[in-house]
């Protein structure tokens, strides 16, 4: 009676574990044709502090997009140098977003390609926010006009745990570890 009390004790610590462990990146694809400043991509976010990652189809599932070009896929790049970057126009990874403190967002410039354009938005993530209360963030691709816009956004964005959090995730391996060696000696 008593090993099968201290295994549900266990399998009790562990299942509190690891339900304190943050929720899983959500993938956001916002269309360069039609995830607009009139009609943005929305998504109601709980209190917490979040990180937004620019993604591709590579990085994350259900990731879309690479980069976008103003002018079309046809278009491709002109004006850039050796490395394909610092273009005068061509792809890019320009968004913004909005939960109630003025828009923000990523303008890496101009690349030579969708792949380019991605790595040089990495160079500046992840991009952090915390939100006192439930609020709606919005994202969107600003441009006019969208119809000749080519391509997209993949953005990631997660949940950071608080500090609690991982206290309450440690504290309970720590019991479990405690129980496992108890049970071996």
């Amino acid at each position: 009676m008593k090993k099968s009390l201290k295994s549900a004790f266990a399998a009790a610590t562990a299942a509190a574990a690891l339900a304190a462990a943050p929720a899983g990146a959500q993938v956001i694809n916002l269309d360069a044709q039609t995830t607009t400043t009139a009609a943005p991509y929305t998504q109601l976010l709980g209190a917490g502090t979040y990180q937004v990652f620019d993604v591709g189809p590579a990085d994350a599932a259900g990731a879309l997009f690479e980069a976008w070009n103003p002018w079309g896929a046809g278009t491709g790049a002109g004006g850039c140098d050796t490395g394909g970057t610092n273009c005068a126009y061509g792809w890019y990874r320009r968004w913004y977003m909005d939960f109630g403190a003025g828009a923000t967002g990523n303008n890496s410039g101009f690349f030579s390609s969708p792949a380019l354009a991605l790595a040089g938005a990495k160079t500046d993530d992840p991009f952090s926010f915390t939100l006192l209360a439930p609020t709606t963030v919005s994202f969107w691709i600003a441009d006019s006009p969208y119809y000749d816009n080519a391509g997209g956004v993949s953005l990631s964005i997660a949940a950071v745990p608080e500090p609690q959090t991982w206290a309450l995730m440690m504290a309970g391996l720590g019991l479990l570890g405690f129980a496992a060696r108890r049970r071996a000696a």
